[in-house]
């Protein structure tokens, strides 16, 4: 670099909103937000296709015999905590919390009580 010049910070480029680069020709992809708010949006804008959680598309579907929800999944989310690294009590303690709230059937009943009952708790460990 000459004297007297300054470095141009470089352009920072924004990621890509996964899943969401390139729609199939012809098709448009939309956020709706998800659960209810995405239901809405694929009714109200008479799009051609959701996507979402499963519980909250059947629960639609049921009081609409237009609608039809498609068997099997596209996608899993499988929901993790963390803790520090360097906290090996914590982190003990963090699993074994986990795995009480699954085995007591806190878990399951959260699921229920959100309306989600037809979700499966993981395993043990």
């Amino acid at each position: 670099m000459a004297k007297g010049q300054q470095r141009q910070p470089k352009e920072k480029k924004k990621p890509k909103a996964e899943g969401r680069e390139k729609p199939v020709s012809g098709y448009k992809a939309q956020y709706g937000g998800g659960g209810k708010a995405m239901i809405e949006m694929f009714v109200n804008d008479k799009l051609d296709a959701a996507a979402g959680v499963r519980q909250p598309l059947e629960d639609y579907a049921k009081g609409h015999p237009e609608m039809r929800v498609m068997s099997g999944a596209f996608q899993q989310i499988q929901q993790a905590m963390g803790t520090p690294k360097g906290r090996t009590a914590g982190a003990k303690v963090l699993a074994a919390f986990v795995e009480e709230m699954k085995a007591s059937g806190f878990v399951a009943d959260a699921l229920k009580r959100s309306g989600q009952g037809e979700a499966t708790v993981a395993p043990p460990g």
